[in-house]
Parts: C-alpha cells; sequence; structure tokens
C-alpha cells in the first residue's frame, strides 16, 4: 500500500516532472485516513506543506477509505485563497487515470470539481454539479461559513439551501491557520458534534445522513489547553531525521530587534533597511511587512525612488523590481500580481538567483496562507501570532548556506518625552503592548552576533518553554454565541425577506469585533442600467435587480476597503472630475447616473447621477444653511447607512485607481472592467478548468432600436453565446424606443433559476423528466442512499416539472403550438405573463393527486415544491389557475407545514442536501441540453 501510495503522491504533486516524495509524517497521515481515523487537528511547523492533506485525503478516497466526498479547505486571508486553489488544480491536473477511474470522475474530462469562493477566480458552481462525486472547495470563512448557515453572502436566497446542504453533509472541512480564528474553528466544533443531535433530527431515528467531519490546520497554535479535544496529528522523533525536514526547522534565519532612530520615521527606516538587505551580490528578495496601507504604500514610493536614483547614479547596477501585496486592491490586479510572485521568484519553489533586486511590500493581507519564500524580511513588530506567520515567508524551505537576515523595529515612532499629558499616556501604553509582543522574541535562542535564531524550531521550543510570554504577546480570541437549533430554523427559511429573529451571521463567524470597521466592495462597469427619456434620468429598482441578476458582479471586478476610505476617495474623485471640466471624458454629462448600490444579495440600495454626488462634495462656501444641512444629512446617510455593507458600482469613467488601488489623483480616467475589456478575461482565466466555460460568463453589448421598432436588434454572437436579457435605457421626447442593452450568456453558465428554461432546442416535458429522474437514480445509486429515499427521490424528479404544463406557463416560454406541453423553450420568454405564477406550486398541485408511498409522501411533495430553492417555508400561489385563491392559499399554507415536518425529520442539512440531489439532476440535465448533448449522456 505504501508504495501505491508514494507512487500517486509523486504524481499529483509533481511540478515541471519533478515529484515530491512524501515525507515521513505524510505517509502516517494516509495510513490514518485509511483507516477511518481522522485527527481533530495537524499541528505541524511552518513550511512542511500542510496544504498537502488535500492530496492525502484524494488518494484515500481514491482507495476506497470511508471519507467524505466533498474537500472544504478554508484559510481566514481573502487575498490568498487562490493560492489553496492552484494547488488543488495541481492535483487535477497531475491526476493519473486510474484515480480518477477509481474517483469516478467523468472519462472525456477527467476533471476533478474545483471552485474557489474568493480571489482572482469566481465560484465556477462546478461544486454544485453532482453531489455524488468527489469536489474540492477553496474559499474564505466568510464565504463558506456564510453558505453553511444558510446565509450566503453573494449567494440568491434560492440558491442558499443548496449550498448549506452540500457543505454541511458529505464534507470534510480542512481549517488552515485555526488558531487565528477560534470562534470559527469553535462553530464548525459545534456543527460537527450536534448536526445529528441538538442541530439535527428530532423525530426520526433512522435518518442517516453522510459526515460532517473538520480537520484544523496550525503551525502556530495558541496552547495545546485551547486545542480540540480528541487525537492532535504531529511530527514524532522519527520524523525529526528526514533532511529534508531538518532543513526546513533549522532554516537559518538571524532575527535583530532594533528602534526607530529620531530622525527616521518608520516608511524611512523600512525602506532604507529593505535597500541595504537586497543590493548585496547575489542580489535579494526582501519582504517588507507593514501594520498599516498608508506605510506600504509609502515603503514602496521611497524604496523605488531611491533605487532609480541609485540606478541613474551607478551605486546600483542591475535595476530593482517592488510590488505591493496589500488587501485594499482589486482582484485582477492581485491576480497579476501572482505572476510577478512567481517569476521574482517569492513563491513557486524558485531554485534559480535573482537578477535583480526584488521587493515585496506587503500589509496583513500576506501574512496568512501565501507560499511566500523571500530571502530576507524587514518589518514593524505586531502580536505574537502574527510575527510567527511572517517568520514563516521567509527562508522558509532552508537549505545549505542560506542565511535570512530579519529586522524587526521595534517602535512605530520615535519615543519622545515631550507633548501633552495625553500623548504621554499613549506612548507609555503603546510601550507596554511592544514590550508584551517582543517578550517571546527576546527569548529565542541569541547568537554572539546579538541576533535571536528565529527557525521553526526554535519557535517552537520557545512556545514550549515560555507558554505565559506566548499568551501575553497573543491577541484574545474575541468572545462569540453560540449555535443554537432556533437559530439554525430562522436561517433555514430562506424564502422568508425578514424574520424576527434571523440575525446577522458575522458574530457566528468571527466573533465579536468591536473595532472593526464596515466594508464596502467596488465594482466598476461600462454599462449601467438607466431608463432616460428626454432630461430625465432615472434606474427602476426592479430593472436594477434584474440587470444584475444577469450580469452579477464577477470576482476579480471587486475592490474591497473601508466604507469611510471609500466615501472619502469618491468624493474627492467626483471633485477632482469636476475641477477638470470639459477636459474629463464625463464633462457636461452631470445628470449620467454613475453610481448604483447593492447590499451583497443584490437587493438595490440607492443610485446617484453625477451632479448630485458632486454636490455631496461642494464647498460648504457656496451653500445656504439650509443646503448646508441638506447636503450634511444626505453625506451621513451615504456615510453611515448606504455603503457600510454594500456593493457600489460605478460608471468606468469614474476611475481613480492605479493598478488595482485607489488613487482619487489617478490620471487614468476609465477604469478598465469586465463588461467592456477583451484582455480582463485573459488575465482571469484558469487553463485547468473547463475551457468550454469561460469564466466571465456574461457580454453586454449596446444595441439600437430594430427597424421594427419593436425591440432592441443585438447582434448575433459566435461560440454558442445567446441573448438572455434586453434592458430598454434611452427613449426620445415621444417615447420611442431608440437604444437599450442586451445581455448575452455563454451556454455553460446559468442566469438563474428560471433561466434553464430557456435553452438551446425545445424539449417535451415528457422527455425532460425521464432524464431527470434517470440522473437521480444515478445519483442516489452512488450516494447509497436508502431505498425509499431514492425512490421517493426519482418519483419527485419524474413530477417535478408538471405545472408547466400549464397554459400561462407555455404561452409566457413562446413554447410551440404543436405537440405541448414542453419543459425547455428557445430564445426567450414574457415572464409578465406569468404573473407570479410558479411552475413548482402547479407541479406541487398536480403531485397531491398521484399515488405515493404514505410515508414517502412529505419528502416527495416538499421536493417538487423546493426544487427552484422555495417552500422554505413560503411558496406563492399567485398566477396559479387550478382553484378558488382560498383554496391554493391553503395549499401554500399546507407546503409551509409540510416543510417544518421535514425540517424536523431530517434537520436543516439533511433536508437542504436531499433537495440539493433533486436540484442537482434537474440542472445537469438541463446543461446539457443548453450544451448539445441533449441529456443523452450517461453519468
Amino acid at each position: 500500500m505504501r508504495d501505491r501510495f508514494r507512487e500517486a503522491f509523486k504524481a499529483l504533486t509533481s511540478e515541471e516532472g519533478d515529484g515530491f516524495v512524501p515525507f515521513r509524517w505524510q505517509t502516517r497521515l494516509y495510513e490514518q485516513l485509511m483507516e477511518g481515523r481522522l485527527p481533530r487537528a495537524v499541528d505541524l511547523p511552518t513550511g512542511l506543506g500542510k496544504t498537502s492533506v488535500m492530496a492525502l485525503w484524494l488518494i484515500a478516497l481514491a482507495e476506497g477509505a470511508k471519507l467524505p466526498r466533498r474537500l472544504v479547505y478554508i484559510v481566514d486571508r481573502r487575498a490568498v485563497v487562490d493560492q489553496a486553489t492552484r494547488f488543488a488544480e495541481q492535483l487535477r491536473r497531475n491526476m493519473p487515470a486510474y484515480l480518477a477511474q477509481k474517483l469516478q470522475l467523468d472519462a472525456d474530462s477527467n476533471r476533478l470539481p474545483i471552485s474557489t469562493l474568493r480571489g482572482g477566480f469566481a465560484d465556477n458552481r462546478d461544486w454544485l454539479e453532482d453531489p455524488s462525486k468527489p469536489a474540492i472547495i477553496v474559499g474564505t470563512i466568510d464565504m463558506i461559513g456564510s453558505r453553511l448557515l444558510f446565509e450566503g453572502y453573494g449567494v440568491s436566497k434560492r440558491m442558499r439551501p443548496y449550498h448549506a446542504g452540500l457543505l454541511g453533509v458529505d464534507a470534510l472541512v480542512l481549517l488552515d491557520e485555526a488558531h487565528l480564528c477560534p470562534p470559527f474553528e469553535s462553530l464548525l466544533r459545534q456543527i460537527e458534534a450536534k448536526r445529528d443531535g441538538e442541530l439535527g433530527p428530532r423525530k426520526c431515528g433512522n435518518v442517516l445522513t453522510p459526515a460532517f467531519c473538520v480537520m484544523s490546520l496550525s503551525a502556530t497554535g495558541r496552547e495545546m489547553s485551547n486545542m480540540p479535544s480528541g487525537p492532535v496529528f504531529g511530527l514524532v522523533t522519527r520524523d525529526y531525521e528526514e533532511p529534508l525536514v531538518r532543513e526546513r526547522l533549522y532554516a537559518n534565519k538571524r532575527l535583530k530587534l532594533t528602534s526607530l532612530t529620531e530622525n527616521l520615521n518608520l516608511a524611512d527606516a523600512l525602506a532604507e533597511k529593505a535597500i541595504a538587505l537586497g543590493q548585496g551580490y547575489p542580489p535579494g528578495r526582501v519582504l517588507v511587512y507593514c501594520n498599516s496601507r498608508r506605510d506600504a504604500v509609502e515603503v514602496k514610493r521611497l524604496i523605488d525612488s531611491e533605487c532609480s536614483r541609485r540606478r541613474r547614479s551607478g551605486e546600483m547596477k542591475a535595476g530593482h523590481e517592488s510590488e505591493l501585496l496589500v488587501g485594499e486592491r482589486r482582484i485582477l490586479e492581485r491576480t497579476a500580481l501572482d505572476k510577478w510572485l512567481r517569476a521574482t521568484g517569492f513563491s513557486g519553489g524558485c531554485k534559480t538567483l535573482p537578477a535583480a533586486s526584488a521587493f515585496l511590500i506587503a500589509t496583513s493581507a500576506g501574512e496568512v496562507g501565501v507560499d511566500l519564500d523571500a530571502d530576507h524580511m524587514v518589518c514593524d513588530l505586531v502580536s505574537y501570532e502574527r510575527m510567527v506567520q511572517r517568520l514563516g515567508r521567509v527562508n522558509r524551505r532552508g537549505g545549505a548556506g542560506r542565511t535570512a537576515n530579519i529586522v524587526v523595529f521595534e517602535s512605530q515612532i520615535a519615543w519622545k518625552a515631550s507633548g501633552g499629558k495625553a500623548a504621554i499616556e499613549r506612548q507609555e501604553r503603546d510601550r507596554k503592548t511592544l514590550l508584551r509582543w517582543s517578550a517571546p522574541l527576546r527569548h529565542l535562542a541569541e547568537g554572539e552576533d546579538g541576533c535571536f535564531d528565529a527557525s521553526p524550531a526554535a519557535i517552537s521550543e520557545a512556545k514550549r518553554r515560555f507558554p505565559e510570554l506566548v499568551d501575553a504577546a497573543t491577541t484574545p480570541a474575541p468572545l462569540h454565541p453560540e449555535l443554537s437549533r432556533p437559530l439554525l430554523d430562522a436561517w433555514a427559511m430562506t424564502s422568508l425577506e425578514q424574520h424576527e429573529g434571523r440575525p446577522e451571521v458575522a458574530p457566528w463567524l468571527r466573533g465579536w469585533q468591536e473595532e472593526e470597521e464596515p466594508q464596502t466592495i467596488l465594482v466598476w462597469r461600462k454599462y449601467l442600467p438607466h431608463v432616460r427619456q428626454g432630461a430625465e434620468n432615472k434606474l427602476p429598482r426592479k430593472m436594477a435587480e434584474e440587470y444584475f441578476r444577469c450580469v452579477p458582479v464577477h470576482s476579480s471586478e471587486k475592490l474591497e476597503a473601508s466604507s469611510s476610505r471609500v466615501f472619502d476617495w469618491l468624493l474627492k474623485r467626483v471633485n477632482l472630475i469636476g475641477k477638470r471640466g470639459k477636459a474629463h471624458c464625463l464633462a457636461g454629462m452631470g445628470g449620467n447616473i454613475v453610481a448604483i448600490v447593492l447590499d451583497y444579495a443584490g437587493k438595490h440600495l440607492a443610485q446617484a447621477k453625477l451632479n448630485e454626488l458632486q454636490q455631496l462634495a461642494a464647498s460648504a462656501k457656496s451653500m445656504s444653511k439650509q443646503q448646508q444641512r441638506d447636503r450634511d444629512r444626505r453625506k451621513k446617510e451615504w456615510r453611515e447607512q448606504l455603503l457600510p455593507g454594500s456593493v457600489l458600482v460605478l460608471d468606468a469613467r469614474i476611475g481613480g485607481l492605479c493598478e488595482g488601488m485607489l488613487d482619487e489623483k489617478s490620471k487614468y480616467e476609465e477604469a478598465p472592467t469586465a463588461d467592456a475589456d477583451a484582455d480582463w478575461r485573459a488575465i482571469c482565466e484558469d487553463p485547468w478548468a473547463n475551457n468550454s466555460r469561460p469564466l466571465i460568463g456574461f457580454r453586454v453589448v449596446e444595441a439600437s432600436c430594430d427597424k421594427r421598432g419593436e425591440g432592441l436588434a443585438g447582434p448575433p454572437l459566435s461560440d454558442g453565446w445567446r441573448p438572455v436579457g434586453t434592458f430598454e435605457t434611452d427613449f426620445d421626447d415621444g417615447g420611442r424606443l431608440q437604444r437599450g442593452l442586451v445581455v448575452y450568456k455563454h451556454p455553460e453558465h446559468q442566469v438563474g433559476e428560471d433561466a434553464r428554461s430557456i435553452a438551446s432546442m425545445p424539449q417535451s416535458l415528457a422527455e425532460h423528466a425521464e432524464q431527470v429522474a434517470a440522473r437521480a437514480r444515478v445519483f442516489a445509486d452512488r450516494l447509497n442512499l436508502p431505498e425509499q429515499e431514492a425512490d421517493a427521490l426519482v418519483l419527485a424528479a419524474r413530477l417535478h416539472d408538471n405545472g408547466k404544463a400549464a397554459e400561462r406557463w407555455q404561452n409566457a416560454m413562446n413554447a410551440p403550438k404543436k405537440n405541448r406541453p414542453y419543459a425547455k423553450t428557445e430564445g426567450g420568454g414574457n415572464l409578465r405573463q406569468l404573473e407570479g405564477y410558479r411552475h413548482e406550486f402547479g407541479s406541487l398541485l398536480k403531485a397531491e393527486s398521484e399515488e405515493m408511498p404514505v410515508d414517502a409522501r412529505d419528502l416527495i411533495l416538499h421536493l417538487i415544491a423546493a426544487h427552484h430553492g422555495g417552500a422554505r417555508p413560503l411558496i406563492s400561489s399567485a398566477g396559479c389557475d387550478e382553484g378558488p385563491p382560498s383554496v391554493l392559499e391553503l395549499k401554500a399554507g399546507e407546503a409551509a407545514l409540510r416543510f417544518g415536518r421535514m425540517q424536523e425529520r431530517y434537520g436543516p442539512w439533511g433536508l437542504a442536501w436531499r433537495e440539493a440531489i433533486l436540484r442537482a439532476a434537474d440542472q445537469i440535465v438541463s446543461r446539457e441540453l443548453c450544451s448539445g448533448f441533449g441529456g443523452r449522456r450517461d453519468g
């Protein structure tokens, strides 16, 4: 078994033809997984490849180990999720055919589904396609945690139970750097322990739902007393005998603590020391950490300026390169940064010497989970757990003859015995804090040169010998609430717009954060929806929400920053646009809508014209007292109500970006956008993903009115792109349509739950029902569902779309008159003709008259009612012609009560998982029809 594992591991982890021989600890952990013994935690020193647990899980699963099918890898920092994604992609790219066959992956694609819920990759939804096959999901605490609790950030209400069901069932969660997120680890442990108890089924002891398991990964864990109870996997004595392990554990890192001199501020000192370290022979890769973004930007400016001066004067023979790694940067540019890191040797295990000095200046965004390996490091002093993360990013792999010089500045300002009483007291508090933070470092082994040994082995030894100092220097874990069944039930009622007992999930994910600033996500777009007739320009709420459902925000478009910073930047930017006058591309367009505010779920909150924003930014000198009061009220509304926790979509001509960062003085007038820039798609493409499906799944084209004056004439696009929505934007003074926007979607992308009824070819209702039933049977067999549940699933699949037979639905979707009823129709439809009719409600009414097993009746009816994410608990009876309104409302009420019974029987996650199986069968058949398979491909 060991030989087979060794060969599989080498194949999966191969880079440029060289496979990695597994460490002893990796072999031992693999053997435990094969035996079904999951450790509660894996506690290893940094640099030993904790991420490889993904590969161990994959091989063990292929070899028949009883492990969950989905691996969910979570890392706290949003900026570094994509590195874990790339490792998963490497596993997929290198997967031998025999492993793919054992995992029942498609022979024609040999592709392991991998999805990322943060970073330069959008959620490609691959993980949702087939609940019976393995998948890897990589994401952040916020993105994974909110989905797990039925409150998925950025996920529609209808899709939230689908996501929750697949994350809460048949899933192994790997929580990387678990010591940095105690509240979230506590939440996961509660779900693991209570999902089938207090938080699960209440009335049936025979319900079997696949497991939810948690494994914490940590390199710098808090005290062992705080580690989860149960087996903790770590190194044993023999593991230290491996040469490569010793190289990494005893990597030569010489740490020097120093203070600022009075004539230098922190940015000056960091830049000066970084240049000195980078100018050696050969030139060095220097990592500079700053606690603040402002310092990081200034350090980069100083390094660039001084290195350029030295190059001109001949003091530096080679040039230099520099980059910023900060959280407040658009994901697109951060994706390009990753390529720079690999090219300069900061990541990717580079073995060549740099041709020129390279400087990476980072904030906390570059501390956790980033596979950096710098030659030297300069930084300010921060809390212990953050310092350990920083130290792990320099001389990470060790090796003979390699020594990292590390300089840590203990103070952020030079101490002065002057100033007022408050200033002196603040300095004293800061001084005591810095002494606490530096104490564990001062207890590292000290060399004759006055430098401390900062190798992983020395860090571990100091943690063992001086736990009190380490604890005092570590940021206290935030308080957090317990998870209860009433809360979970409230969150699971996803079809309710409002619920008094449904709080925000943030405290359960991150604890109560007292000083955390609210954040705003910025997005730039070339095309914004509007309705303009003459001088009037407006944006109806429904139009805005429908538009952004068709062209949802792609992850790579996002720039996240504090709401206060965004507001200040926005006012300065529009003020600058006004000062540029006719020279700016927005000159004379003050009446244009240039800003739209959405919540994370896509609900429209507000919009603003350019002149309205400029009024907010205007000087008070030109205003009356009343105008000032009105202006101040509106500013307060934007700063305190509209921007916090929202998405701000801006006209691309607002600009204000420089290298992906906010810069109100930027000379670039128009920002690159995902809806108009072809180069954008090239940067974001994932070469190892399903290449038939582009990551940017929409295209927007500005179109004129057709010759008949009845609609918009969008040009045909190649490669299967088809129009799925039109938005009429510009009318003449007489109300006649002039122009509008046409949205195209790639057939591999879905617009939403209802858009699956629009296909590239029509399909009869009977054919669709049989294909979905057949797919549901395949899923049930692979998942080893009990016979009664499997039969219930298949029957629900056969009946799920019968409500589409209604004449109202057939007419609204432009079904051919001949051979009705159809489940799928070509082109678009007129949803207004439905008058609110939900075909799943019609299907529910028809199913109630069908014969079915009594014990499975409730489950079958609920699966039918919920197959588009409704009936949790509410389902609309509007537009249905099957009876008088009073009777239909009674039936809708019965569906709500049935949801309650099913929630009691299967538990929140168990029910959502069962719903997801039917929904996956329905979706994959619909997708195959659009892709030309006609739903006939074997599953």
